[in-house]
C-alpha cells in the first residue's frame, strides 16, 4: 500500500519535535552508602592522641617526622578513616600538672588543636562541612563543633625543645594527665570511638621522678658522670587511669615506637623505652622499634592494628544529605531491596534532632537530618551494609 501523504507528514514533524525540541528534565538520583558502626572490614572511627618526645636529643629523628604524621593521616584520610588527631609533648619540662588536669580548660603549652578527618556525620560527599539541618547558620551549636577553637583541618606536632637534652620525659603521666581532662573527655574523645595513645621517643619514661646515683656510670663510651635515673615507673597505675576514658576498656590501646635498646640510635644517644613498651603490652596494643624501622613503616604497622580492632554496634537510623521525596525512597540491606514496612522493613522518620544513628551497645553517634528508620530485621549489625536511594524534594520530570 502507498503511504498517504498526509501520514508521512505527520511522522516526519514527531521526529522533528523529538529531535530538536526541549528535553524532559530528569533528575539525579540521590546515593547514600552507610554501614553499621562496627566490624573489622569497616573504615575505622578512632580518636589518636600522640605523645612525641621534644628533647632536644631527638634532632636527628624529629625533622622528618611531622612530615610522617601527615603521611599517616593523609592514609587514614584516603581511606574512609573517621578519626580525630591531637598531638602532646611527653617533656618533664612541658607537663601537665594534675591542678590544670583537673581544670576544663585547655593547656595550649602542650597540644594543639585537635586535627579533623572530614568524614564526619555533617560533611558531605565533597568533604565540605555543611548545615546539620536545613537553614542552620554558621553559629548554630549544631552546625559547628563547638568550641571551635580546639579544632582545625591541619596537622602540627610540639616544637623541638633545645634547651633541655637530658632526656627527662614524664610521658605516661602527660598522656594520662591529658585524658582526665574535662574538656578532651567531654569534647574530644567520643563514647563511639575507639582510643589510640601513641608514643614515640628515643628515650626512657621517667613519670615517676629521679633519683640521683651515688657513682659516676658511663653512657656510650661517654666520660662517667652522675646521671639521674628514674624511679621505677607505677606503668599499669598509669594504663589503668588512661583506660578510664572508655566505658569499654577494650576501646583503648597504647602504640610505642620506641628504642628497643640503650645506644646509639640514628646517631644519637637512646635509652631502652621498656615503660613504654609495657603500657603496649598491658593494653594490646604493638611496639615498633625506633631506631631499626623508619617512621612511615611503624606509623603502618600501628594503622593496621588499629583498623583490626572491632567496633561491634548496632544501627536503626540513617541520614540523608537532604529533604528527599518520599515518594521516590528505596531502601537495601546487603543489597537486598527492603520493604516500606514497621515490621522488618523502613519508615520514613523526616528530619529529626540529635537522634543517635546507633542504640547498641548504647546511644551513640547522634545527627541532625532527614531520616530513615530501620525496623526488626532491617536494622544494621556489624558488617551489614545499606544503600538508599531517592531524588530531592522539587526535583521533578518537567513537561
Amino acid at each position: 500500500m502507498k503511504p498517504n501523504p498526509l501520514t508521512r507528514l505527520m511522522l516526519l514533524s514527531a521526529m522533528t519535535l523529538s529531535a530538536c525540541g526541549p528535553q524532559a528534565y530528569m533528575p539525579t538520583t540521590i546515593v547514600s552508602n552507610q554501614t553499621a558502626a562496627g566490624g573489622v572490614d569497616l573504615p575505622p572511627r578512632v580518636d589518636i592522641i600522640v605523645g612525641v618526645s621534644t628533647d632536644g636529643g631527638m634532632q636527628n629523628i624529629y625533622p622528618g617526622l611531622e612530615t610522617e604524621l601527615e603521611k599517616f593521616t593523609n592514609k587514614l584520610q584516603s581511606r574512609g578513616w573517621d578519626y580525630r588527631f591531637v598531638s602532646i609533648s611527653m617533656s618533664e619540662y612541658n607537663e601537665l600538672s594534675s591542678t590544670a588536669a583537673a581544670n576544663p580548660a585547655y593547656n595550649y603549652d602542650l597540644y594543639h588543636k585537635v586535627s579533623l578527618s572530614r568524614f564526619h556525620t555533617n560533611y558531605n560527599t565533597l568533604g565540605l562541612w555543611i548545615p546539620a539541618y536545613p537553614g542552620a547558620a554558621a553559629t548554630d551549636p549544631l552546625y559547628t563543633l563547638s568550641p571551635s577553637w580546639m579544632f582545625t583541618n591541619s596537622l602540627t606536632i610540639p616544637s623541638l625543645d633545645f634547651s633541655h637534652t637530658d632526656g627527662r620525659q614524664s610521658g605516661l603521666r602527660n598522656q594520662r594527665n591529658f585524658l582526665q581532662l574535662t574538656s578532651v573527655r567531654n569534647q574530644v574523645l567520643r563514647a563511639d570511638a575507639n582510643l589510640a595513645v601513641i608514643s614515640i621517643s628515643n628515650g626512657r619514661d621517667s613519670s615517676d621522678g629521679w633519683t640521683t646515683p651515688t657513682s659516676p656510670i658511663s653512657f656510650s663510651g661517654t666520660t662517667p658522670t652522675a646521671e639521674p635515673a628514674p624511679n621505677a615507673v607505677n606503668v599499669a597505675q598509669y594504663v589503668a587511669d588512661m583506660t578510664t576514658a572508655k566505658t569499654n576498656p577494650g576501646q583503648f590501646k597504647h602504640y610505642s615506637i620506641v628504642s628497643h635498646h640503650t645506644g646509639d640510635c640514628r646517631g644519637q644517644p637512646s635509652r631502652l623505652g621498656a615503660e613504654y613498651i609495657q603500657a603496649s603490652t598491658l593494653t594490646g596494643g604493638i611496639h615498633l622499634d625506633l631506631c631499626s624501622n623508619t617512621i612511615e613503616a611503624s606509623l603502618n604497622a600501628v594503622a593496621q592494628h588499629i583498623q583490626s580492632q572491632p567496633m561491634y554496634f548496632k544501627k536503626n537510623y540513617l541520614v540523608l544529605e537532604s529533604q528527599p521525596d518520599q515518594s521516590t525512597i528505596k531502601v537495601y540491606k546487603n543489597g537486598v531491596l527492603l520493604p516500606q514496612a514497621a515490621t522488618n522493613g523502613w519508615t520514613y522518620a523526616g528530619l529529626l534532632t540529635s537522634q543517635p544513628l546507633i542504640y547498641y551497645p548504647t546511644n551513640l553517634a547522634p545527627a541532625t537530618g532527614y531520616m530513615i528508620k530501620l525496623n526488626g530485621t532491617a536494622e544494621l549489625n556489624g558488617s551489614d551494609t545499606s544503600r538508599v536511594e531517592y531524588m530531592a524534594l522539587g526535583a521533578q520530570n518537567s513537561h
